[in-house]
Parts: C-alpha cells; sequence; structure tokens
C-alpha cells in the first residue's frame, strides 16, 4: 500500500498516489517516511485517458524500470479472459499493482 511506496522511495523523491487504496486510513510516519527522507508526495483522485502516457513517461524516466517493477504484484495478457481474472483478484483484495501487456 501507501506505506510500501513511501518506504522503497529514494531520498528526494517523488510519490504520487492516485486514487485510494482499499484501506481509506493508513497509519504512516510523516517524520520518517516523508520529511527525513525529503520526499514531494502528490495525491490524485484520477487521471484522464489522455493523460495516462504521460503517467507511464514519469514512471518510467522518473522513479526507474527496477523501482518500479517493486511495486508490481502481477502481469497479464490484454485479453478479456485475463482481464477478468485481474479484476476478480482485485475486488478479492489479492493484488497490489497489476501490469497489463499486449
Amino acid at each position: 500500500g501507501i506505506n510500501a511506496a513511501l518506504d522503497i522511495t529514494r531520498r528526494h523523491g517523488i510519490v504520487a498516489q492516485i486514487g485510494e487504496p482499499g484501506e481509506t486510513k493508513v497509519a504512516i510516519s510523516p517524520s520518517d517516511q516523508l520529511i527525513r527522507k525529503k520526499l514531494t508526495y502528490y495525491g490524485s483522485w484520477y487521471f484522464k485517458m489522455h493523460e495516462w502516457d504521460e503517467i507511464a513517461d514519469f514512471i518510467v524516466n522518473k522513479i526507474g524500470n527496477e523501482r518500479a517493477e517493486e511495486i508490481v504484484s502481477h502481469r497479464f495478457p490484454l485479453e478479456e479472459k485475463a482481464i477478468g481474472e485481474a479484476f476478480r483478484l482485485f475486488d478479492e483484495r489479492k493484488t497490489y499493482k497489476v501490469v497489463f501487456t499486449p
């Protein structure tokens, strides 16, 4: 969840939270997880579809592929059956971040 994102972000890094996780109340340690690491934290309810390319570029260019991989729990092919399975697991709260590949 958000604690994992804050914990793995490097010093002077940026955390962008898009939407809300299943848990709406999360205990964080502002001093340890934000202030001492000098993090920048952005929150947004959602992004419009035309902004997804910009978000993907941000993740790859600012966070880096290796760090981004740490938050991905599942990968699925971009097929109807797999998408259904992904949403089922999401609804059961068995996923973290999911990546769909063509």
